[in-house]
């Protein structure tokens, strides 16, 4: 990592490390409570009857915001089901 770090370090902004690999997980909490996600589907002017359809474009304008960067970059991008997959291999095997 270092050696990279010191090859591209005129363009590198700052960096993110960790044991292994990282894993970031968030939770609104707003949305953890059946009053908060009202509030919001309230806010958002989303009836209970089109709640599955707003979830859909939801997760697909994100997933979309995600992939993005990578797509443009032509870099893979593989979603690993379990932690027991080795992932060492996996990396190997593009």
């Amino acid at each position: 990592m270092d050696q990279f770090i010191a090859k591209f370090k005129n363009e590198i902004i700052g960096a993110v490390s960790g044991f292994d690999r990282l894993v970031f997980r968030a939770t609104p909490s707003r949305l953890m409570y059946s009053k908060g996600m009202e509030e919001y589907l309230w806010q958002s002017k989303v009836l209970f009857k089109d709640y599955e359809q707003h979830v859909k474009k939801i997760r697909e304008r994100l997933r979309k915001a995600s992939l993005s960067e990578y797509q443009k970059l032509g870099l893979p991008v593989v979603y690993v089901r379990s932690s027991d997959t080795d992932k060492e291999a996996l990396v190997a095997a593009q």
